[in-house]
């Protein structure tokens, strides 16, 4: 059976939609399983850069001791699904009241965003996300 010249372009259209949502929940996995890692080295938070679908996201995940410290950060950025999660050592060491301001940069935008969120948990919020993550 031979497909029409429509047909066929459909099937192609439907099978690389298919690969782009598979390649696109790989990417997923990779960068939760980094933040997963990070959550082991302290307090976690997840901040993005853009909310728009066009322009260029950049996403940061930040691990904070006790001290009020990142102790780590990861970051995943670019426009397709091809992006990796990279450490970002020059967030490493700064204090989060430094984080909560951004230069413009993607990077501090997202910093800065889940800079804010760690900073805004309550004790309530943090003993329930450290619940979780000795339960999960």
């Amino acid at each position: 059976m031979i497909l029409s010249g429509w047909a066929l372009l459909v099937v192609l259209l439907a099978v690389m939609w298919a690969l782009q949502m598979y390649l696109a929940y790989r990417q997923a996995r990779a960068f939760m399983s980094e933040v997963r890692r990070l959550r082991g080295l302290g307090r976690t938070a997840i901040g993005v850069s853009s909310q728009s679908r066009i322009k260029r996201r950049v996403y940061v995940a930040l691990a904070v001791g006790p001290d009020g410290r990142v102790v780590q950060a990861v970051k995943i950025s670019g426009l397709t699904v091809w992006a990796r999660p990279r450490m970002v050592d020059k967030l490493r060491g700064r204090p989060l009241d430094e984080l909560t301001t951004d230069d413009g940069s993607e990077l501090a935008r997202a910093a800065a965003m889940a800079a804010r969120s760690l900073r805004e948990a309550t004790p309530h919020d943090v003993s329930e996300v450290e619940e979780v993550n000795r339960s999960g």
